[in-house]
């Protein structure tokens, strides 16, 4: 039987193979950053550089299985919602995040590579990043996870946080989550 890791791992190789960057977001980094937990499918961002989309888009589903519908669909939606929802053969989703432009992502330049298993390295967002965009969901899972990678990590970044969600308060009122996020700070007293 196939991992979860192994699956990323194999969806890395691919995107490595055509230059993309990307990183690996959710549960993945989570098992790093904060409590490990059971998680079955592998969500990411990749960079798309806002040129040919639809190509991008049609080159992960002549690899992977659109999630619900078709592939016209499945490109529909990744259009007007900028997430693509996929899954393997073994029926793992895959949700891809379409990011823009590489070159000004700050979450991008803060990623990197974590050993998962002795054979298995990924490339993942930072405890900071995944706190910011844990918070952005904002479910209550997500504020779970996010107790849990503040309890682990020694240095968070709360600045960094905090001028991630500011910028994503121009788009969406996300005020009742950051409250969230500063009542789940107090409680852990970090």
């Amino acid at each position: 039987m196939i991992t979860l890791f192994e699956e990323a791992a194999e969806l890395q190789e691919l995107l490595q193979s055509e230059g993309l960057d990307f990183f690996f977001v959710g549960g993945i980094p989570l098992q790093i950053w904060g409590q490990p937990r059971l998680t079955t499918d592998i969500d990411l961002t990749v960079f798309t550089g806002l040129i040919n989309e639809d190509e991008r888009i049609n080159w992960f589903l002549s690899r992977y299985k659109p999630l619900i519908g078709t592939s016209l669909s499945t490109l529909q939606f990744a259009r007007q919602r900028r997430v693509l929802l996929l899954q393997t053969q073994s029926q793992t989703e895959i949700d891809v995040m379409l990011g823009a432009l590489a070159d000004l992502s700050e979450e991008l330049r803060r990623a990197s590579f974590q050993q998962f298993t002795p054979s298995i390295s990924l490339k993942v967002c930072s405890a900071d990043s995944l706190i910011a965009l844990k918070t952005v969901a904002g479910r209550g899972q997500d504020f779970v996870d996010i107790e849990t990678v503040v309890i682990k990590q020694d240095v968070i970044d709360w600045e960094y946080i905090e001028s991630y969600l500011d910028q994503v308060m121009e788009y969406e009122d996300i005020s009742a989550k950051r409250e969230a996020l500063q009542q789940n700070r107090k409680t852990v007293n970090k």
